[in-house]
């Protein structure tokens, strides 16, 4: 395996072996990999144990071989989304873009984080932006309620046992038992608020976009100043965002019952 000096270079080991297994039909033993690697034994071991500890790895509790872990796939599957939404997202944020007057988001959920994918920004002088490819937290986002609000209990038991639940504003949910009542309250009503709850002085709408399997992969949404998106407009305006969200979740071969 081949090292280079401008890499970090336990990273760079680790993602040769990742790419190793991800060439074998079977599992690999240890020593399979050390000689692949060319590395000592228990260098390889340490990065093995890294990796399985992040899912990127499974270890065979009786063989103790290697195989892909479950990130992988969570990965995968999250890129095939990207790739496939990016082409057909853009005239359905550019229409909620021009029908609420501010920015319009798709995000997608990426290792515990609301991840942009699409962006249309709003044409007032005052706007809220994000750069696609940003991430943020699930519990404070209204992309990140949606993205939240539709896992399986085991997922969502997943991500609360590893977020700390920061607090950014006053208005930040901080407890497990109040974020479940405003994700109960997403699933009812179809969309999920940010009052000033990430950044202060700025609201955000968004809903659930479906596939044609009836799943949720992705969230659309628009953020802008609370000077503009003021709360008594927000009924109007989330209307407009779950028209938005339903036109595209159509258009990808949802059918709603």
């Amino acid at each position: 395996m081949k090292h280079y000096n401008d890499t970090i270079q336990s990273l760079d080991r680790g993602l040769g072996i990742l790419d190793y297994l991800s060439r074998r039909e079977e599992p690999v033993p240890l020593r399979e990999l050390t000689s692949y690697s060319e590395l000592d034994k228990s260098t390889v071991y340490r990065i093995m144990k890294t990796l399985v500890r992040r899912g990127y790895a499974r270890q065979d509790e009786k063989t103790k071989e290697y195989s892909l872990g479950p990130k992988v796939f969570d990965l995968s599957r999250a890129l095939a989304t990207m790739l496939s939404l990016e082409k057909e997202v853009a005239p359905f944020l550019k229409d909620l873009m021009v029908k609420t007057g501010e920015t319009a988001y798709l995000a997608v959920l990426l290792d515990g984080m609301a991840t942009y994918i699409g962006k249309e920004s709003s044409h007032e002088v005052l706007t809220i932006n994000s750069e696609v490819g940003r991430r943020e937290p699930l519990h404070c986002t209204a992309i990140g309620k949606v993205l939240f609000a539709y896992l399986s209990e085991d997922e969502f038991q997943d991500i609360i046992d590893k977020d700390k639940f920061a607090g950014f504003t006053m208005s930040t949910i901080t407890k497990v038992i109040d974020l479940r009542e405003e994700l109960d309250k997403v699933r009812k009503r179809g969309y999920a608020v940010d009052d000033e709850e990430y950044k202060p002085g700025v609201r955000c709408v968004a809903s659930p976009v479906y596939n044609s399997g009836g799943t949720v992969i992705a969230a659309i949404g628009i953020s802008g100043p609370g000077s503009r998106v003021t709360r008594k407009k927000l009924p109007g305006l989330s209307r407009i965002v779950v028209k938005a969200a339903s036109n595209l979740s159509a258009h990808l071969g949802f059918e709603e019952v």
